[in-house]
């Protein structure tokens, strides 16, 4: 029996009051529920390994249940996935649980569940609670009232307070829920996270992909304490797997107060490692990182899979055939060429490429032939391949069968008439796409989002309308971006040949439910897997000898062949296993699978698992140097930017491993404003300026304050981003024109259109730099090699103008851009088609740093003209955040727009837009400080040290210098009444501030102060550091430019010595070194996050409801978060 806790709710109750059908849960979701409540201690099993099709989401709502009746549990669960269709999915079983919750509310008449608020976050769809009296009615709306206060008690501390938002945060990293950030708003809320390795590692190890100073340290404070780490499919990524228990180990070394505690999901343990750390976070039932033992591990037992609904889908039919290709040479000399190619053999160029491309002809022929057969079957074929381009191939060919079928279906003719109406169908044949559809890693993330909504793939998803008859077959063909976790649920499969971990998970997509079909049929699944001849005539040697004949060769090979032939000698060995399977009755049910792999040794499935990479071994040293958050990048003499701290590497290897099998990748973005930015590193002539360094800053603060966003990307490997954007500069060369342009004396001269050589942006790390397309790619002074080095793990973002992204959302570089190249921009929309950003083209006005301009009142400042970028219709209500002076033109209607604005919606600005008084803010981010401080259980001696931090931490902002940047001068007459401000509704340019930052003058004047010297050395410590970092800087240092003028009360006074300002800045540096030591690197950062967020919170309650466009300034330095 279970001790339930003071919010004691029944647990099947609460189940199906979250779940999608008000099903009620399974025998193995009870227990775990049990293991996590029992005794309230919060004992986590290290691993969980659940057969695929068993609903392993569920474990979301279960720890949501479990945390709401008294378990001890981290607040924030962080739910990891190795794909990013897999998060969308996830995202979807997450806001399910926020919308109930929301309709709970609604009903209850409390203020935040509006309806406005439901449908900002796409839950509309969401039916209301029903009103009548049944028992199951009134069950369900007591059993969500019960929940919501339960959350709402976790995030006010007290259990008879209701709170003034939702109780639970839901967000992705991934892109547009995206980041909806209200993960980051409240500590003390409870939240649902989900992402991906590379945007969750990232941000672990305080290096968040596209977040700046500020949002670098916020982000690992919050996810690396208080935080349950759900792993999915953890073998699959053994390198981060390993990193977390790095994670782990450290953190309890350092003593932090709230360490993460890891869960990892698996069905499949690799046999060269154990599935990380167990790591339960429970100290009383195990060592925290410690490897998985048995009693750690969390897996069906024989009572559990006695339940209906497992056992229908542990013993789902699945009938396993193996196909040959028409050709001996086939699926894998592809892949013998690229290791010939590694080795150093030299065939004939000619022959090679005949050869590569015979093979793939002849594979692609064969597995859309396969996947023909069931044509009129009106069922789902799922189609998997290793490759994109071989996707693509399947693709176009299963297209053309499907146009040359219908055709002879509806005519009798054969011969040369059906070859010549096949010719004159081409526009019927690509309507007929929509019946084959490609699911790649390639494709941006605006197009695969649309996909993802498409009447095709919601048809292969599993859940309640699965069971309905389709009118007709349809296809979906997929590389591994839909192999892992993904809820498809296909009828029939056909696939190439890949390593066994990647064949188990892709099996898992067909079939995935068991039981009947619309017919009342029992579901059985015929899978195809298409191979090479060799395959069969080697099953039943053993693979042993191909091994080793493998590993004889490698002595004669470099790394690069030896990998990729280790990752083949894998395939083979897997062909030969599933050979086998196929002689001895062909069964892959779960069941039959999970057998066949538990009988096999560690050195089978060694050979039969994709090689594991590398692991780099994250040290202390290194975890220091990432925390190290101030220290950026550089711009050294050459105009490149570079790590200001040698010895720092990027986290991308530490993520992933290293794996010469597996290539890097390298990300490309369309942005219209990037022809325009590139204009504010030009003279009044137009000349260019190259890598100029304040041309650079601007542009890093563009991205600070405008980031990529998922949609906005894709990804592709390295080497082929290289070949696709040399064929986009060599089209631009092809198409080289002149153009008139009017200068200032209205003449017109030619010039050479900068279309042909653009200029383009390079991320990679912090750094951004401006390129010349010709210069990143291969050419007389680069070899291919070194063009793919530079561009390993950046991100690449051109001018739309250049085209290359095809109408599918693909690279390529043949393809043009459409008649209004904006509309390959995509920045500017979330994910429920709602612009919550802009950029907007201002006509030419004065520069805003000019005192004879923005000292004067508003109503006396002319409005100058204004024209979206995209789209054209300026939003109103959006909040300006940056603006970006372009060179100077000649004021006619020809004239180009002075000024670029980057607007932003309410919500993404921790400004509110309105006059505040410096006082008032201080109190008010205290009160809110003691308040999230008190909610989280903090000691005594902790929450005062925030809670003083509140109040003095913008005492900087009563200098002048400040006060005149804030557009508040003193008054010229001493007796007119004058009060210091914190906000105002607009800001002078940053660079009026000449290097002064508020946190250092206010570091001098709270030091002063008695109340700080009368603490005790640890608590003022505290205290001053939060003072210090509430915007990013003091970790560890302030740049030699920031200093304190002095003048601490306004109107008089002498400049602060220089060497006061020194010694604050060593103090400051020292301080941080010993605050990391007592409270380690997560605990620290997420003690700064309480301040951050109380501020943040604060701004956000003062904004008005609506605040006009360009009501807010650039901030105090550019970037920061509120100034």
């Amino acid at each position: 029996m279970v001790t339930l806790l003071p919010h004691a709710l029944d647990f099947n109750a609460a189940f199906r009051a979250f779940d999608a059908d008000h099903r009620p849960p399974l025998k193995w979701q009870t227990r775990l529920y049990e293991q996590l409540v029992c005794g309230g201690r919060g004992d986590i099993p290290g691993v969980c390994r659940l057969p695929t099709g068993l609903g392993k989401t569920s474990i979301i709502p279960i720890c949501l249940i479990a945390l709401a009746c008294g378990a001890h549990l981290p607040r924030r669960l962080v739910y990891i996935v190795n794909r990013r269709t897999v998060v969308d999915q996830a995202t979807d079983d997450a806001k399910r649980l926020l919308a109930r919750l929301y309709r709970s509310g609604q009903r209850d008449k409390l203020e935040w569940a509006t309806e406005e608020a439901i449908k900002k976050l796409g839950l509309e769809s969401e039916p209301h609670l029903p009103n009548d009296d049944t028992d199951a009615a009134k069950s369900l709306r007591m059993t969500l009232r019960q929940m919501r206060t339960a959350l709402d008690a976790l995030c006010t501390g007290d259990p008879a307070k209701c709170g003034d938002a939702v109780p639970l945060a839901v967000s992705t990293l991934r892109g547009e829920l995206a980041d909806n950030g209200d993960w980051k708003k409240n500590p003390a809320r409870p939240a649902i996270i989900i992402g991906t390795v590379d945007m969750i590692g990232s941000r672990l190890l305080f290096s968040g992909f596209g977040d700046g100073r500020y949002g670098r340290v916020h982000h690992a404070g919050l996810l690396g304490q208080d935080a349950l780490v759900v792993h999915d499919e953890a073998h699959l990524e053994p390198a981060f797997d390993e990193l977390l228990t790095g994670i782990c180990e450290e953190q309890r070394r350092a003593g932090e107060a709230k360490p993460i505690r890891v869960m990892r999901l698996s069905a499949t343990a690799r046999p060269d490692r154990s599935i990380g750390a167990s790591q339960g976070g429970a100290g009383e039932t195990s060592p925290a990182c410690a490897r998985d033992t048995p009693a750690d591990v969390f897996e069906l037992t024989p009572e559990d899979e006695r339940d209906e609904i497992v056992s229908q889908r542990l013993h789902a039919k699945k009938q396993l055939a193996i196909r040959e290709i028409g050709d001996t040479d086939g699926a894998g000399a592809v892949e013998r060429l690229d290791a010939a190619d590694a080795e150093g053999e030299q065939p004939e160029q000619d022959e090679r490429k005949a050869r590569r491309k015979k093979s793939k002809a002849d594979l692609a022929s064969t597995i859309a032939a396969a996947a023909f057969e069931h044509e009129g079957k009106k069922c789902r074929v799922m189609v998997y391949v290793r490759t994109p381009d071989l996707a693509i191939r399947v693709s176009d060919g299963m297209a053309e069968r499907l146009g040359l079928a219908t055709i002879m279906e509806t005519n009798g003719d054969t011969g040369e008439q059906r070859a010549e109406r096949r010719q004159n169908n081409v526009e019927r044949i690509e309507a007929l796409k929509h019946r084959v559809r490609v699911l790649t890693g390639t494709i941006r993330g605006h197009e695969r989002d649309a996909l993802a909504e498409s009447e095709l793939l919601l048809a292969f998803k599993s859940g309640r309308d699965r069971s309905k008859a389709l009118s007709h077959t349809m296809y979906l063909v997929s590389t591994s971006a839909g192999e892992v976790g993904a809820d498809w649920d296909a009828d029939h499969l056909v696939c190439d040949l890949a390593t066994l971990d990647s064949m188990a998970q892709r099996f898992g997509r067909v079939n995935r439910l068991g039981g009947k079909d619309h017919s009342g049929q029992e579901r059985s699944a015929q899978i195809v897997v298409v191979t090479e001849q060799a395959v069969k005539n080697n099953a039943g040697d053993g693979a042993s000898g191909a091994g080793s004949e493998g590993e004889d060769s490698q002595g004669k090979q470099g790394k690069a062949a030896r990998q990729v032939n280790q990752y083949e000698a894998a395939v083979l060995k897997t062909g030969e296993m599933l050979c086998d399977i196929a002689r001895n009755g062909g069964d892959v049910s779960p069941a039959a699978l999970g057998e066949f792999l538990q009988k096999l040794s560690d050195g089978d499935k060694k050979a039969a698992f994709s090689p594991a990479p590398t692991i780099l071994p994250a040290t202390d040293i290194l975890f220091d140097h990432w925390s190290l958050t101030s220290i950026g990048w550089v711009n050294g003499p050459d105009g490149r930017w570079r790590d200001a701290l040698p010895g720092r590497p990027t986290v991308e290897p530490y993520l992933h491993g290293v794996a010469d099998w597996d290539p890097p990748e390298t990300h490309v973005a369309w942005r219209a404003d990037i022809a325009l930015l590139s204009m504010a590193g030009k003279d009044q002539d137009g000349e260019e300026v190259p890598y100029s360094k304040d041309d650079t800053t601007n542009l890093k603060k563009v991205f600070e304050v405008f980031p990529l966003r998922s949609a906005e990307q894709l990804r592709d490997r390295t080497d082929r981003v290289v070949e696709e954007l040399a064929k986009i500069a060599a089209r631009l060369r092809d198409e080289h024109h002149t153009e008139t342009r009017r200068v200032r004396d209205d003449t017109e001269v030619a010039r050479k259109s900068i279309d042909t050589d653009p200029l383009v942006v390079v991320m990679k790390g912090a750094a951004f730099t401006w390129e010349r397309l010709s210069r990143l790619v291969p050419g007389e002074k680069m070899k291919k090699e070194d063009a793919a080095r530079r561009l390993a793990f950046a991100t690449v973002v051109l001018p739309v103008k250049v085209g290359g992204l095809t109408k599918d959302g693909m690279l390529d570089g043949a393809t043009k851009p459409p008649e209004d190249p904006s509309t390959l921009d995509v920045a500017e929309w979330d994910s429920a088609g709602l612009p919550s950003r802009q950029r907007v083209l201002i006509g030419p006005r004065p520069s805003p740093g000019d005192d004879e301009d923005t000292t004067q009142g508003e109503d006396q400042e002319a409005e100058p003209s204004e024209r979206a970028l995209v789209g054209g219709k300026v939003v109103h209500g959006l909040v300006r955040r940056h603006w970006v002076q372009l060179h100077k033109r000649v004021e006619n209607e020809d004239a180009e727009p002075a000024t670029l604005e980057h607007r932003v919606a309410k919500g993404q600005d921790r400004e509110p837009g309105v006059r505040i008084g410096l006082s008032a803010h201080n109190d008010a981010v205290a009160s809110a400080a003691e308040r999230v401080a008190g909610a989280l259980g903090l000691d005594r001696s902790t929450v005062r040290a925030i809670v003083l931090a509140g109040r003095l931490h913008d005492l900087g902002k009563g200098r002048d210098r400040w006060q005149q940047y804030a557009n508040n001068p003193r008054p010229s007459h001493p007796d007119e009444p004058y009060d210091l401000i914190a906000k105002n509704k607009r800001y002078r340019h940053w660079k009026q501030l000449a290097g002064y930052r508020h946190e250092l003058g206010s570091l001098h004047d709270a030091s002063a102060k008695d109340d700080i010297r009368s603490l005790d050395p640890d608590t003022r410590d505290l205290v001053l550091h939060l003072i210090a970092a509430h915007h990013g800087w003091a970790r560890p240092h302030f740049e030699p430019r920031h200093f304190d003028p002095g003048n601490p009360s306004g109107g008089g006074g002498t400049p602060r010595p220089t060497a006061d300002n020194e010694r604050v800045a060593v103090e400051t540096m020292q301080r941080f070194a010993r605050l990391q030591q007592r409270y380690g690197r997560w605990g620290l950062a997420w003690l700064e996050s309480i301040l951050r967020c109380a501020d943040a919170a604060t701004s956000e309650s003062s904004a008005p409801a609506d605040n006009g466009a360009g009501t807010s300034g650039s901030r105090e330095g550019g970037q920061g978060g509120a100034a």
